[in-house]
Parts: C-alpha cells; sequence; structure tokens
C-alpha cells in the first residue's frame, strides 16, 4: 500500500497538528512527560495494529464474496443470453425451441357455430351392416 495514507493517521497527524490533547488526559499532547506519551502512543499503535489486522481479514473477505459474484453473474448472463435465442431470433431451428409459441386461435365473432335453428340437416348413410 505505497503511496496511500491511511486516514487514521492522516487524523492523527491533524490532531497533533492542531494542538489537541492526548486521549484521556486535559493536557496538551506536548506538555506530557516524554515516558508517558510513549506509552500512550504504543497503546495507540497496538490498537491500530489490531484493528488493521481485523480490516484486513475483512477486505480479504470481501474481495472473495466480489470475486464468487463476480462468477455468478457472468454464468447467469450466459445462461440468459442462451435461453433468450430462438427460431425467430437466431439461426436455431424451430425444432430446438423450449416453448413452442402458441398457435393464433381465429377471431371469435358475434355468431354461434352451426346451421340455423329448426333446419333439419343431413347426415351421411350408413352404408353399414343392418341396412
Amino acid at each position: 500500500m505505497e503511496g496511500r495514507e491511511c486516514p487514521i493517521s492522516r487524523r492523527a497527524t491533524q490532531q497533533g497538528a492542531a494542538g489537541g490533547t492526548e486521549p484521556g488526559t486535559s493536557l496538551p499532547a506536548t506538555d506530557l512527560p516524554a515516558g508517558r506519551r510513549v506509552a500512550d502512543l504504543e497503546k495507540q499503535n497496538t490498537e491500530l495494529r489490531v484493528e488493521n489486522t481485523h480490516l484486513r481479514a475483512e477486505n480479504a473477505q470481501l474481495r472473495a464474496q466480489v470475486d464468487n459474484l463476480t462468477r455468478q453473474v457472468a454464468k447467469l448472463t450466459e445462461q440468459v443470453a442462451r435461453l433468450s435465442k430462438n427460431s425467430s431470433n437466431s439461426a436455431k431451428p424451430p425444432s430446438s425451441d423450449i416453448v413452442k409459441p402458441p398457435k393464433p386461435q381465429p377471431p371469435k365473432g358475434p355468431r354461434r357455430q352451426g346451421g340455423l335453428s329448426g333446419r333439419v340437416g343431413t347426415w351421411r348413410g350408413g352404408g353399414g351392416i343392418g341396412e
């Protein structure tokens, strides 16, 4: 991570430059005894190292999750592209369509099917056994 500044160290630098006080004390950071200032800085350094370790682990976990989701999106995109092709928008034969499109129904009019009521119909003669 060269060339990148840690936001925590930037914040600590800004506080020190502004003449802030050391955490937990009312004395300015420059008025503390050297031994206590060193101990406080070592404690802060240890806390920051622990936080850094946790953040690095979380970062690795999130990167793995992003990689997994990226692979999943690529797989699903490929699947959608493959399934959206049919015989009407590609060179595939109609027999390879997964779901056949329904045949259009003839338009229904207001009239009923069949002859006029009361009409005597004609049927084919039996021509079979018994005649």
